[in-house]
Parts: C-alpha cells; sequence; structure tokens
C-alpha cells in the first residue's frame, strides 16, 4: 500500500514535471552552489568536503536527467514517447550510482550500484532497439 502510495506520488510528480516546463526555469531549479553544511552532513559529509562533492555532482546528475527527459523527441505514440524518456532516466541512475561507486563505502550499496550499472545499461540497450522497431514501423506504414 505505502509503494502505491509513492508510486502515485512519483508519477504525478513526473508529470507536473512533463507539462510544466517552468519546473525546470532557473528561478525554480536550486543551483549548485546551495549545498549547505547540514546537505553535506546528511549526505556524509567530512572533513575531507566528499559530501560536498557528492551533493553536488548528484545534484548535476539530477538536473541533466530531468534536462534530457524534457528535451526528447515526443510523437504522441505511448511506447515511443515512454521509451524516449526513459532512456534519461535510466541514464541518471547509472550516473547516480557511479557516484556511489566514487564516493560510497558500503559494500552492500556498492555491489547495489555495480547491478544498477550493469542492469540500466541493458535496458537503455532494449529500449533503444525497442525505439528502432517502433521507428520502422511507423515509417513502414506511411
Amino acid at each position: 500500500m505505502i509503494f502505491r502510495a509513492s508510486l502515485i506520488i512519483a508519477v504525478s510528480g513526473l508529470s507536473l514535471a512533463i507539462s510544466t516546463p517552468a519546473a525546470a526555469s532557473p528561478e525554480t531549479t536550486s543551483s549548485l552552489s546551495d549545498s549547505t553544511p547540514e546537505m553535506d552532513m546528511m549526505y556524509g559529509g567530512d572533513e575531507s568536503g566528499s559530501g560536498g562533492a557528492f551533493v553536488q555532482q548528484t545534484h548535476q546528475a539530477m538536473q541533466k536527467m530531468q534536462k534530457n527527459m524534457m528535451a526528447v523527441s515526443r510523437n504522441g505514440n505511448p511506447d515511443h514517447d515512454f521509451a524516449s524518456m526513459m532512456i534519461p532516466h535510466h541514464q541518471g541512475a547509472i550516473d547516480m550510482a557511479e557516484l556511489e561507486l566514487k564516493f560510497g563505502k558500503d559494500p552492500v550499496l556498492r555491489k547495489l550500484a555495480t547491478r544498477i550499472i550493469s542492469d540500466q545499461k541493458r535496458e537503455i540497450a532494449e529500449m533503444k532497439a525497442r525505439l528502432g522497431h517502433l521507428d520502422a514501423s511507423t515509417t513502414a506504414s506511411r
């Protein structure tokens, strides 16, 4: 039940971001310099500053993912549009998992990050192949 509510919230947020381009405008997106000592501590910051670097690089990865999701070419076919938006979403997961490998210390999470990278790369390849098939089908039916 909790999962379902979270999924609805996540999907609703994605829909809002897709239907409201202003959501990604500089006025509504926090800058990379918004990292605070409290955020650094929350993300495992220490005297070396690695927490600050993690926060900043994670923020950059999420901004890149959102920008790329918004920039995909949509054609109104739900299958095409879904795959087109999921490719940059999966790439964002790869980018964040790579940051876990760069900064993280927990062996369980590092193993999970490695698996995420492998799985997401495979799924991106599957979606690209399917998009090629969908595009070829659309072209052939014209």
